[in-house]
């Protein structure tokens, strides 16, 4: 018995599928792709980028808005534009982290203090203590933990 061969179906371009409609859109978009360089697509790339931060930062949608401008601001050939740029783009750094309300609440409340990127109210912290003689060590009651900053340390109560 002989096996008949299959023929192979020829397929069409997806736009073909679609009609004239299909094969207008593919023109247009095929002649965008031929106009645009690579800058542009990196620069639409980065700026939707930033426009997503900024409302995953703020909460909102205005956020969409303070990314791109900070960056067209720091690239600007203007000292003071450039400054102004740089510090809407740390801003933003700063909202991304998520610790901003508790930033604002420890610069507002003098009960609240912030040591290490951790939240702690003023009574919680115990000063440690430390040694006569040198080399000055630095101790803490039972339960905490010596925290040190650049200018001072902290005994924290221990995480639960």
């Amino acid at each position: 018995m002989v096996k008949q061969k299959k023929q192979k179906k020829t397929k069409l371009a997806f736009w073909k599928t679609l009609g004239p409609e299909g094969k207008r859109v593919a023109d247009h978009v095929g002649k965008i792709i031929d106009n645009s360089r690579i800058q542009e697509a990196t620069d639409a790339i980065i700026n939707i980028a930033l426009a997503y931060y900024g409302v995953k930062a703020f909460g909102h949608i205005g956020g969409a808005i303070i990314g791109p401008i900070s960056l067209k601001l720091a690239t600007a050939r203007n000292e003071v534009a450039g400054a102004a740029g740089v510090a809407g783009l740390a801003i933003l750094g700063v909202a991304s982290t998520g610790r901003v309300q508790d930033i604002v609440e420890a610069l507002i409340n003098p009960d609240i203090v912030l040591v290490d990127g951790q939240r702690f109210e003023a009574d919680q912290i115990v000063a440690p203590s430390f040694s006569p003689d040198f080399p000055y060590e630095l101790t803490c009651p039972e339960g905490y933990t010596l925290k040190r900053g650049p200018s001072a340390a902290f005994c924290v109560p221990n995480p639960a």
